[in-house]
């Protein structure tokens, strides 16, 4: 089975029988770069970097809040021998100078919790830049690993600019969250499977697991393929990752870890807009009807209609994309069908927050790597950028104004529009037969795929 590069070269050589990545393509695609766009592309450099500048000037004023003031004293807890899940935070946080308010419980598991606490041998500011220079750097490492072979160098450099704009990012670092951690090792599962290292695949997939549980969901995906191996490697590692939790912080405390599901979905935590899953969605929808008189305030309704919802998006994609592919050897180009997975899987977690879309830069560099190359349909690529463009809505513009507040339901809930019009993308973007737009290459898409097979 051919990995990428070389599917992509053998493409290239079947279409005009030249070699990949030749020195008079590299200079083809530099010259074809007109002032125009190179002006373009400094005049939003140029406040890339400003924006930048400025969202890390605020970040120490973060170092005492959410989320790491929940990650620092939850793991302090554990450190000193105790159980984070059934131990009061307040007084510790109290302590250290952190907020903790409503969330006074460990929210996240074990495995996360124990591979963090480490850092509270630090004191609070210094363990606070250690996470984000951390976590910044998955996320540089996620994107070149992903663009390196998906897009030309002059792609990457736009794309690059779209990222530093993308208002998740700045929420993610805002909050100090690890959904960088969890892109970094999507992109190395696709980079895997495509080589097929199914054993590397399938574990990082179990560490991606035992650190932050949703990914589980990519299971999913492994099955469609029918990659069983991988999926064998992605069971055997969350078993042998779990023992490992156990002897680490001990049985009870893992056990207790059952606690969270109830606590992060409770209404306080569904009732928050920020919260773009699926069924807390239906849930704000239920108690809008439901304190405007249309409808009873039948709570084990609400449940039902909220699990409902998520379980027939699950089957539908799952019967969707079981029927893709007849076997394991057809490639998923453009891993078009994982990115169907990843951002069902943010659509229908339990919880879903804002920051979670930081994760559909993924299927956004997949569908603009295909467009490219003139491999996917116009629909998919508008309601990609339909995505991108509501997030950068709902945060830049409405969260920022008193229109919020006249016209709530419309202002609130651009997250959760967001993850909804990616879902679509995606389920377009799997939909499409990946050659089926292509007759012959063209000298952009020749020029871009030599200098990206080349890179």
């Amino acid at each position: 089975m051919l990995d990428r590069s070389e599917r992509i070269s053998k493409r290239i050589d079947d279409g005009d029988g030249s070699g990949p990545g030749t020195p008079i393509l590299r200079r083809t695609e530099h010259s074809g770069i007109s002032r125009l766009e190179r002006l373009a592309f400094a005049a939003l450099a140029i406040p890339a970097i400003i924006y930048a500048i400025t969202v890390f000037r605020m970040l120490p004023e973060r170092a005492t809040t959410w989320d790491f003031s929940h990650y620092y004293t939850s793991a302090m807890v554990l450190r000193d021998g105790g159980d984070p899940y059934t131990t009061d935070l307040q007084p510790i946080g109290a302590r250290l100078g952190l907020k903790i308010d409503q969330i006074n419980r460990g929210t996240y598991p074990p495995t996360f919790i124990w591979c963090f606490s480490p850092l509270t041998r630090l004191p609070v500011r210094s363990a606070f830049f250690v996470w984000q220079a951390f976590s910044i750097g998955c996320l540089a490492a996620g994107l070149v690993l992903l663009m390196r072979e998906t897009v030309s160098r002059r792609a990457a450099a736009w794309l690059t600019l779209g990222v530093v704009f993308f208002a998740p990012v700045q929420l993610h670092l805002a909050f100090s969250q690890s959904q960088f951690m969890i892109f970094l090792m999507l992109v190395l599962v696709i980079r895997a499977l495509e080589r097929s290292r199914d054993a590397e695949a399938g574990v990082i997939l179990a560490a991606a697991t035992l650190l932050r549980a949703y990914p589980i969901a990519m299971a999913g995906y492994l099955v469609v393929r029918r990659r069983w191996k991988a999926l064998g490697w992605m069971v055997a590692g969350l078993i042998v990752g779990g023992l490992i939790t156990v002897a680490a912080v001990g049985l009870k405390t893992c056990l207790d870890f059952k606690y969270v599901p109830a606590l992060i979905t409770q209404r306080y935590f569904l009732e928050n807009p920020s919260n773009i899953a699926l069924g807390s969605f239906i849930a704000r929808m239920f108690w809008r009807l439901s304190d405007s008189g249309l409808i009873g305030a039948h709570e084990s309704l609400r449940k039902g209609v909220s699990l409902a919802a998520s379980a027939a998006v699950a089957i539908f994609v799952l019967v969707r994309t079981w029927t893709h592919y007849d076997s394991e050897d057809e490639p998923d180009l453009d891993g078009r069908v994982y990115s169907l997975w990843l951002a069902t899987m943010v659509l229908i977690s339990p919880t879903s927050w804002d920051h979670y879309l930081v994760l559909l830069l993924i299927p956004f560099i997949q569908v603009t790597s295909a467009a490219i190359a003139g491999r996917v349909g116009r629909p998919a690529v508008i309601m990609c950028i339909a995505s991108y463009v509501l997030a950068q809505i709902g945060f830049y513009v409405f969260a920022m104004s008193g229109f919020v507040y006249s016209h709530e339901l419309l202002t609130t809930e651009m997250g959760f529009f967001s993850a909804a019009a990616a879902w679509v993308a995606t389920l377009l973007f799997a939909g499409t037969p990946a050659m089926a737009t292509v007759a012959a290459p063209s000298s952009l898409t020749l020029t871009v795929s030599r200098s990206t097979a080349a890179v």
